[in-house]
């Protein structure tokens, strides 16, 4: 028990410099720490575990603000792919993945891509919390 406590404790703490890294512009070093959080998350949880998809949607977000648009979209999209064959479809939590990936089509000028994952994300936010909830 103790070695998973230790395992967990060290990808807590990688995670929190990688944010720290992330909130200090240092980009480069947060993508190799967030790389590693990764694959930390991948060897303990697996790949298909929500938290790992999480964590590769982060890594999407490092690269995202980093302009490094190619490797961000190929993250969001694996976390896309893994959250809607693992936790379904119609989840805010795949919705808001599908709106990171709007945002990147809108960086980069795709605003075809754009408008059909925006609303993909709008019809799923409203069907599953409302029309009138504040997210959609």
């Amino acid at each position: 028990m103790k070695s998973s406590f230790v395992v967990g404790a060290n990808l807590e703490a990688l995670k929190d410099l990688g944010a720290e890294l992330l909130d200090n512009e240092e980009f480069e070093e947060a993508k190799e720490i967030w790389e590693r959080y990764l694959a930390g998350r991948m060897n303990v949880l697996g790949g298909d575990h929500k938290h790992t998809l999480m964590s590769l949607n982060n890594l999407g977000n490092v690269y995202y603000m980093s302009e490094n648009f190619d490797k961000a979209i190929e993250y969001y999209e694996r976390a896309l792919k893994g959250k809607e064959q693992t936790l379904g479809k119609d989840l805010p939590d795949t919705f808001s993945t599908a709106m990171n990936i709007a945002n990147i089509y809108c960086a980069t000028d795709d605003l075809g891509k754009a408008e059909e994952q925006f609303e993909r994300s709008l019809e799923g936010y409203e069907a599953q919390i409302g029309k009138d909830h504040f997210e959609t």
